[in-house]
């Protein structure tokens, strides 16, 4: 890195190598100001002069990087990946980008967002703002990220000031189903997203408002068809929509992994919850492979989640929460109790489950979250509402015990 402040002291130009067929990555490298003549080719050249080597996976494959970096020897390279089909392949190029200390970027970056990570490399620093978007993702299937997704989002919704949207981007389940949604779904507005016709107006309209508080919600992809084909620069778009016209959005993130919606999930959220349960296949069998075969080589680490345990039951059988948060490295923010037949039993009646005969542990379970992004997001709470307090409970009693054996 001090390499690139010195380079940068010298004559704040960097000439950068596009190596690339796509003029729209030329032009958004461009939009760096501290860049001067950017070249742009769509095959390698030795003699080529630039202080840094931004190459398209699509255009050069990573059988070329060792040739890139011989010739280069100095420079800062950037690889986008592209067409990465198995774990194999995968973990080559993570090998060879290591090697030859190459940045690698993920394949479901926008242009914009290709450049904001070239901007940081070379200046250290972000361009981009600080946002209030918070995403819920799960270690496997049935963990229950809709439903904590869309029960912090009610109780939110009725103590800060503001609009709250919970955007369903699970393009395997729309989330449509705990509350009378008469709202359309990501899938419906495919096309518009897709030509770039989606007007603000249509997207609003799409949106469902329930009938207390200010909370909304845009269901998820309910076409079986697309759930692999949502690209990247649609799912950008409309996160940028949404954020002009909500205070907070909570986005429904689901737990696969491989995808561009997906990818801009976790690109835009500020804060990120990853949720589990005591169940093996979720967090010693899905997420370790999700986690160094997708996140890990693009840069994430485990400190980016927050860690919440839902359905917790007690049994000496299972493992505890102390047990989950040392397998996955991360800190346990909340520890949400199993509420056993009440969940299914509210979904069938059409209510949440904190307005539903919830315990009250499972209450303060999602006043701790609620809490979390209230100050982590900066929200302005109502003025007859306070920071939730936490009382003496199922949650405080686990969290003492843990105190106590680490004391």
């Amino acid at each position: 890195m001090a390499k690139a402040k010195a380079m940068d002291e010298v004559d704040d130009i960097f000439e950068i190598y596009a190596i690339t067929e796509k003029t729209g990555l030329r032009d958004s490298l461009e939009k760096i100001s501290q860049v001067g003549q950017i070249v742009q080719l769509p095959e390698i050249q030795k003699g080529v002069q630039c202080k840094s080597v931004v190459v398209d996976g699509s255009c050069i494959t990573h059988h070329h990087l060792n040739e890139i970096r011989e010739y280069y020897p100095d420079q800062e390279i950037f690889f986008i990946l592209s067409n990465i089909t198995n774990e194999t392949q995968l973990k080559n190029v993570v090998a060879q980008c290591a090697a030859y200390k190459i940045h690698m970027l993920d394949e479901h970056l926008t242009l914009d967002q290709i450049k904001e990570e070239v901007h940081f490399e070379l200046f250290q620093s972000r361009i981009t703002k600080r946002n209030k978007i918070v995403g819920f993702f799960g270690t496997h299937s049935g963990a229950g990220v809709s439903t904590t997704a869309i029960n912090v989002a009610d109780v939110l919704s009725r103590c800060i000031d503001g609009k709250v949207l919970l955007l369903s981007l699970n393009a395997w389940d729309p989330a449509d189903y705990f509350l009378d949604y008469k709202g359309k779904y990501l899938s419906d507005l495919n096309v518009e997203l897709k030509t770039g016709s989606l007007t603000d107006e249509r997207l609003l309209d799409s949106i469902h408002q329930y009938s207390e508080g200010s909370f909304y919600h845009l269901a998820g992809n309910r076409d079986i068809k697309l759930q692999r084909y949502f690209q990247t620069e649609q799912m950008a778009q409309l996160i940028q929509m949404v954020e002009k016209h909500f205070d907070i959005i909570l986005i429904d993130g689901g737990c696969h992994f491989d995808n561009a919606v997906y990818a801009q999930s976790y690109k835009a959220s500020e804060m990120k919850f990853l949720v589990t349960t005591q169940e093996p296949k979720g967090y010693q069998g899905y997420w370790p492979h999700i986690f160094h075969q997708i996140i890990e080589p693009l840069g994430g680490k485990s400190e980016d989640f927050m860690l919440l345990v839902n359905q917790i039951r007690p049994e000496v059988t299972l493992a505890t929460y102390r047990d989950i948060s040392e397998a996955l490295d991360m800190d346990v923010l909340a520890i949400i109790p199993d509420e056993g037949f009440l969940g299914p039993t509210s979904i069938a009646q059409k209510t949440l489950l904190n307005q539903s005969g919830a315990s009250s542990e499972y209450i303060r379970s999602l006043e701790s979250i609620v809490n979390s992004i209230v100050v982590g997001c900066g929200l302005s709470l109502k003025s007859n509402v306070e920071l939730f307090k936490q009382k003496k409970g199922f949650i405080n009693r686990l969290f003492t015990k843990k105190s106590k054996a680490t004391g």
